[in-house]
């Protein structure tokens, strides 16, 4: 994607030594369309920073045992662990 493609070419050596290991170990756990689909989240999510390993393979299992479009930006529904820590608090 032009989003990813873009951020690398304007990363530093480092940064981008360390981007292109983090989206390989997302490649291997997830595939690589997956991997490209994290890194195109992560960047979007956090544009300054390099592209963490633990982030972009977090993300990309994510993408891979998900529906498409399951994940959005509200996050899970947490209210099994309200009642569970507090006693009260969402729905059943």
């Amino acid at each position: 994607p032009e989003d990813v493609r873009a951020w690398l070419d304007e990363a530093d050596s480092k940064r981008l030594a360390q981007s292109l290991r983090s989206i390989g170990a997302a490649c291997a756990a997830a595939g690589f369309g997956n991997a490209v689909a994290a890194a195109g989240r992560a960047i979007a999510d956090g544009p300054g920073s390099a592209l963490d390993e633990s982030t972009l393979v977090t993300l990309a299992l994510r993408a891979r045992d998900t529906d498409a479009g399951a994940i959005t930006d509200d996050g899970p529904d947490l209210a099994g662990y309200d009642r569970f820590i507090t006693g009260n608090g969402g729905k059943e």
